[in-house]
């Protein structure tokens, strides 16, 4: 601190004014920090508790300069600013070097040109000019909260997509993909269900479980059958835990598969959120059926309506926008600056964040612990075994871990289920972006789908070595 000790070797004035300063500022700032944790302790407590911490780290820093008398106060106000500058000089160069976020469809055209930016509509329209019976693919969820489609769903709520026809499903790598859709309008190959030893595995979950943006056949199921398990998969683009648990119910109960694998994404509890609305779909944790294996042509029917009103159509354009909004806002420059301040890239690097820490509400997570046991009687009901996969997202990786993780994985640990913890297995890679196309926020690359095959075959049925 330049000019801090006088011509007769004391304390100069300008140095204890810039030191009480200083000092003030920390006992400003620690009191601010001490009363928000305060307030907020109710509901967030560890992060609160984080909050509080450093307010009274920081108090008790000013206190030791306010006891040691003039000279330690300087000191401390000096070590402060230099720590300060350390600390701000490393977010600093963490900020220029981390890339603002960016949408799928941005990302991918920029490394690129030839991507194929048309939409799932004007896909579907181009197949059809072809003589190809085409249908976008149907997420039950979208459809359950999409104006205008309740009057559709008042006879019953389907959960798989049309039959036999043309499914366009999704464009992540460049080229779009499409799936012949089985007898259930799911994403298998219809012989599976022909086997005269019955299905051997079915794999429940959301859009990764559907095969979200692989060929058909290097999805889970596809890749489990290749290696001689005879698997099928009744996952949905954005299911939840809810829905999980009533294709189990549908369909699993009716194929009784010895082993069950429900691959869980880290925003299928913000899904439940919408699911559980549903009084048809919380009559699943009873035991209720619709007996839709044997209404699919009821489906079919239902579905072509809202697919020809062109209801979906309108709610596919609003998702897209409210993604692109989403991205926009976070690569503004106002948050930029407020991530800056608030040391935000610092803090991601040690897993320092509010997002992180914060859990979900105790109304939500006691729903999903119902929904889990449930899930786990209605499999033991039949002899099978249900295990759980907790998969790896893009977002823990390039940004920041989700916060209910812990939660979920105990919640499931206090019910019996066997766990596969495939973000830790993906995290233990040397590239763990690698496995997602153009390191964008997509789906897993054909690469990302055989790993997680590859370790559910050797938590599940042991070593290749050693498998008959």
């Amino acid at each position: 601190m330049v000019g801090a000790i006088d011509s007769a070797g004391g304390i100069s004035p300008a140095a204890r004014l810039l030191g009480n300063f200083i000092l003030g500022g920390m006992a400003l700032a620690g009191s601010i920090l001490v009363a928000y944790g305060w307030s907020t302790y109710k509901g967030e407590e560890t992060w609160a508790l984080v909050i509080f911490s450093v307010g009274v780290s920081l108090l008790t820093i000013v206190a030791v300069g306010l006891v040691g008398g003039q000279s330690a106060r300087v000191n401390v106000a000096l070590t402060a600013v230099s720590l300060g500058a350390s600390i701000y000089l490393a977010n600093a160069w963490l900020f220029f070097t981390d890339e603002p976020p960016q949408g799928r469809l941005s990302a991918a055209a920029a490394a690129d040109p030839s991507f194929d930016l048309r939409t799932i509509p004007d896909v579907v329209e181009d197949l059809r000019r072809t003589g190809a019976e085409a249908y976008p693919r149907a997420p039950i969820h979208y459809l359950i909260g999409l104006p205008g489609v309740e009057p559709y769903l008042e006879r019953l709520l389907p959960l798989g997509g049309l039959s036999r026809v043309t499914t366009v499903l999704c464009n992540e790598s460049g080229t779009y993909v499409t799936f012949g859709a089985d007898r259930y309008g799911f994403n298998n190959d219809d012989t599976a269900y022909d086997s005269k030893d019955g299905i051997k595995a079915l794999v429940v979950g959301d859009s990764f479980a559907q095969g979200m943006c692989v060929p058909q056949g290097e999805e889970t199921a596809g890749l489990l059958r290749s290696r001689g398990i005879n698997a099928v998969t009744v996952g949905n683009l954005a299911n939840g835990p809810l829905l999980e648990l009533a294709t189990l119910i549908e369909y699993g109960r009716a194929w009784q598969p010895p082993v069950v694998f429900w691959l869980y994404y880290a925003n299928d509890l913000d899904d439940l959120a919408q699911e559980r609305k549903s009084a048809r779909l919380r009559a699943y944790l009873k035991g209720t059926r619709q007996n839709l294996i044997e209404r699919q042509a009821e489906v079919d029917s239902l579905l072509k309506s809202i697919f020809d009103a062109e209801i979906f159509k309108r709610g596919e354009d609003a998702e897209e926008e409210t993604v692109r909004q989403g991205v926009e806002a976070m690569r503004s420059p106002a948050v930029r600056l407020r991530e800056f301040i608030t040391l935000y890239h610092l803090r991601k690097l040690i897993n320092l964040d509010r997002q992180i820490l914060l859990p979900q509400t105790d109304e939500t997570m006691s729903l999903f612990e119902k929904i889990v046991r449930a899930a786990d009687d209605e499999v033991r009901g039949w002899g099978g075994r249900l295990y759980f996969v907790y998969l790896a997202d893009w977002q823990s990786f390039a940004q920041r871990p989700i916060g209910s993780r812990n939660a979920v994985l105990q919640s499931v640990e206090d019910a019996g289920i066997p766990i596969l913890d495939f973000e830790t297995i993906m995290r233990e890679s040397d590239d763990p972006l690698a496995y997602f196309p153009y390191r964008a926020p997509n789906h897993y690359t054909s690469e990302g789908y055989n790993l997680l095959v590859d370790k559910l075959m050797e938590f599940v049925y042991g070593p290749e070595s050693e498998r008959s």
